[in-house]
């Protein structure tokens, strides 16, 4: 769109007016405001303006309220979320700190009378693995925080 300046026929009435005209010859649209008060066009601005204050970008406190519910809502759900991992975390970590062995013992010989006699065991060992209860310890600090959190969050709601 090219603009060109020109004089009007009336540069000895008003010297210092140029007027823009785009490639038509037309009058642009300030131009013509410039010369015609348009009140449906300055009521339909203001309109705009009270629109975009009050919907778009609201500030009265019903806005505010339902902005920290859909917050609190968010952190319900990352809680929640963050409560079944860390279940299943501490399920994993209270697994892994105790491993169980079954052992078997066989023995043979003779007995008092000389008689040849055989007996078998079987029997449990479980032995505690003590850096998975430091794990552990801290699982369970997360585990009652989140939960806490949780809980909280929805009383809040």
């Amino acid at each position: 769109n090219e603009i060109t300046y020109e004089r009007t026929a009336n540069a000895n009435t008003y010297p210092s007016l140029f007027l823009e005209c785009n490639e038509y010859g037309l009058l642009t649209e300030n131009q013509l405001l410039l010369f015609y008060q348009n009140e449906l066009y300055e009521a339909v601005e203001e309109f705009v303006d009270k629109f975009l204050e009050h919907e778009e970008f609201p500030q009265h406190s019903l806005h505010e309220y339902l902005k920290r519910y859909k917050k609190v809502c968010e952190d319900i759900d990352s809680k929640e979320t963050d409560v079944m991992d860390c279940e299943r975390l501490v399920k994993d970590c209270s697994q892994a700190s105790w491993t169980a062995e079954n052992r078997l013992i066989k023995q043979e010989g003779r007995c008092g009378e000389q008689k040849y006699a055989t007996g078998s065991a079987t029997y449990l060992v479980a032995t505690f693995h003590p850096e998975k209860a430091a794990e552990l310890s801290h699982l369970l600090k997360r585990d009652v925080t989140s939960r806490l959190d949780s809980s909280l969050s929805l009383q809040i709601q």
